[in-house]
């Protein structure tokens, strides 16, 4: 019996459609290799608001009558109008500012800081040329590392009164404020402690208000609405 031998070409043609299989699979390989691998989403934090309870408390011990002020827009410097969390290491280069690359706020700074504020009762006042009017400038929102795993979340911001602008917006009180909070070796422990200091900085900045009627009833007398 004489052997059956497949004709050339056929051996050609799987030989090809071998090749052309090899070629795709390592063809899409490298595309994986290569960006096909879509990299991940950095995570996006917010911080956590309370219920606005020191306002009320703060009112009960100056009286019914208590301040209502009209807050103006944050004021924030360029490198922090951006939802980047920045940070920075001390122990190396105390005056290098750096980046999170895997996390990011859902906000610059000065906005999330600004959504805390607004609940409070005592700045709903209406925009109006009477209105008082309360002004923060934001001056930094920033994470220090002393240490690899130790850190502490920094806010520091300048609070101006000023009168109606009928009365050519006199500055009535200014105070700067300045709240840290102790912080690990990662962007999440950040967070929880800037939750933290922006909570205490709003409580600050009422106990500094109502200790402001108390003190000076007759300076703040222009900015005083009387609370139904």
């Amino acid at each position: 019996m004489h052997s059956m031998r497949r004709p050339f070409f056929m051996y050609m043609k799987s030989f090809r459609s071998a090749f052309w299989l090899a070629l795709a699979a390592v063809l899409g390989l490298g595309g994986c290799f290569a960006g096909g691998v879509q990299k991940a989403e950095p995570a996006r934090y917010d911080l956590f608001v309370t219920p606005p309870t020191q306002a009320a408390a703060n009112r009960a011990a100056v009286g019914r009558d208590g301040l209502l002020l009209w807050l103006a827009e944050i004021e924030t410097p360029t490198w922090l109008d951006t939802a980047v969390m920045q940070y920075r290491l001390e122990y190396v280069e105390p005056r290098q500012r750096r980046s999170f690359v895997e996390s990011r706020w859902v906000a610059p700074p000065a906005a999330l800081l600004e959504q805390m504020v607004r609940r409070n009762e005592s700045f709903s006042g209406r925009q109006g040329m009477e209105d008082c009017q309360l002004h923060l400038a934001l001056e930094e929102f920033i994470q220090e590392f002393a240490a690899p795993d130790s850190s502490r979340a920094l806010i520091e911001v300048r609070v101006s009164v000023l009168g109606g602008k009928s009365r050519g917006m006199p500055l009535l009180a200014q105070r700067d404020f300045r709240q840290t909070q102790a912080a690990g070796g990662d962007a999440q422990s950040g967070v929880a402690a800037f939750a933290v200091s922006a909570r205490d900085l709003v409580a600050e900045l009422e106990r500094w208000l109502a200790g402001l009627q108390q003190e000076s009833p007759a300076l703040m007398a222009s900015c005083r609405a009387h609370v139904p």
